[in-house]
């Protein structure tokens, strides 16, 4: 039986992807069942799904992330097959304008700014830039915590040199976003 709050956060996340269904009607109208019952399936602590419920929907609110992120893992094809880098690095970003009802976004970063499709989940936001080359860059947004109430993020590039003969390079970036007026 899906719990009245993950009913209410999947609903938000239904109206901010602009879907029209009701998520309610999934849900059978029946009485939970007892904590006697041996039907009763196991629930997560309120104390554990509290905080990343408060994290999504304030997530999902935000119109504006500033994200840093300065490790990374990097597999670049020079020999023919592929070969794997790790380290630090730097990569900021900004995500203006966020607007998960009509899934669009304004990504400004190191080569300009470009309008981005943005994606909200249980999950949390996901952005999908694709480049004049035909590339695609994308950057996920998860609620959870480090210090400061920052959110976790993962960006990845895609790299295929269009028109010339190199080989691709592929890589993700791990930090942190945070909200940014």
């Amino acid at each position: 039986m899906t719990s009245p709050r993950t009913i209410a956060l999947f609903a938000l996340l239904n109206v901010g992807c602009g879907a029209t269904a009701d998520v309610r009607a999934e849900t059978p109208n029946e009485s939970p069942p007892s904590p006697s019952s041996s039907a009763a399936a196991p629930t997560e602590p309120a104390d554990k799904a509290a905080p990343y419920e408060i994290g999504l929907k304030r997530l999902l609110a935000t119109r504006s992330l500033k994200c840093e992120f300065t490790t990374s893992a990097t597999a670049k094809w020079d020999s023919g097959s592929p070969v794997s880098e790790a380290g630090p690095d730097r990569l900021a970003l900004v995500f203006d304008a966020i607007d998960i009802k009509k899934g669009e976004a304004r990504l400004i970063g190191n080569q300009g700014a470009t309008d981005v499709i943005v994606a909200a989940t249980p999950a949390g936001l996901t952005f999908i830039e694709r480049t004049d080359g035909g590339n695609f860059m994308m950057t996920s947004v998860v609620p959870w915590h480090g210090s400061e109430g920052d959110f976790s993020a993962v960006t990845s590039r895609h790299i295929a040199w269009v028109g010339l003969y190199k080989p691709p390079i592929a890589s993700q970036l791990y930090g942190a976003c945070k909200v940014f007026q």
